[in-house]
């Protein structure tokens, strides 16, 4: 139900007081257009629109506040502002830039700031259940990886391009895991992930998962003396070509 408006300040005399104090506000009368409606926002508090012919700002409405005093007739004007109306155009609700930044915007000369509640974080001093011993010994750090925290860098590792359905375990015969250059993480997450330390892999110095793999696995089954097979787009040496200028 709609809210009653109060008589004198909804009066024919309140709208052009009104629409005065808009062509007042406004850089020129052409700007203000039609009366629209008006809003009761509180006992003896009105709010009038009225259209506004504003370039850059279509669907705004200027909007006039306007209250009395009790027992009193006499109209007062307390603000006339453009403001978005039902059908304007308005940028998204703001988002701190802490939680809209994404990792790939950041770069490694960069500093970002200290995130008191990060989920993905724990006080390295309280109490846990799912602790191993080795992450014991890192305890005289201030704070560590969360349970929800491993869970997160688990999944994202695994959609990443050194997961489980990466482009070069698709052409791998061999897994990570049956790798000699395979060094594997410590605590829970060694479970599913070790390093790369061959130097002749595109994962060389990345996290790999168990179960990726690459053709410079160490059990290769290139036969001696084949430098390298390839299984992409035909290519050719140069050294073997000749060339007539």
């Amino acid at each position: 139900m709609k809210k009653s408006i109060d008589i004198v300040l909804n009066s024919k005399k309140a709208k052009i007081l009104a629409n005065r104090s808009a062509v007042d506000c406004a850089q020129d009368k052409s700007q203000v257009g039609s009366y629209l409606e008006s809003f009761k926002i509180d006992t003896r508090i009105v709010s009038h629109h009225f259209e506004a012919h504003v370039i850059g700002y279509g669907g705004w409405v200027w909007e006039i506040i306007m209250s009395r005093p009790h027992l009193s007739k006499e109209l007062i004007i307390y603000s006339t502002n453009l403001v978005a109306g039902k059908d304007s155009i308005v940028p998204p609700v703001w988002v701190p830039w802490v939680d809209r930044i994404l990792p790939s915007d950041v770069q490694t000369w960069d500093a970002l700031a200290y995130k008191p509640n990060d989920t993905n974080l724990v006080h390295s001093g309280l109490p846990r259940t799912d602790i191993t011993d080795i992450e014991k010994l890192a305890l005289w750090r201030t704070r560590v990886i969360s349970p929800i925290g491993k869970n997160a860098t688990i999944k994202r590792w695994l959609k990443s391009r050194v997961g489980s359905r990466s482009k070069t375990k698709k052409i791998a015969k061999n897994i990570c895991i049956n790798c000699g250059y395979f060094v594997p993480l410590s605590g829970q997450l060694g479970q599913g992930f070790g390093a790369c330390s061959n130097a002749f892999s595109p994962n060389d110095g990345s996290v790999v998962s168990i179960n990726n793999g690459c053709g410079s696995h160490s059990e290769t089954s290139v036969p001696l003396g084949v430098k390298y097979i390839s299984k992409g787009k035909l290519f050719f040496q140069d050294n073997d070509l000749e060339m007539k200028l």
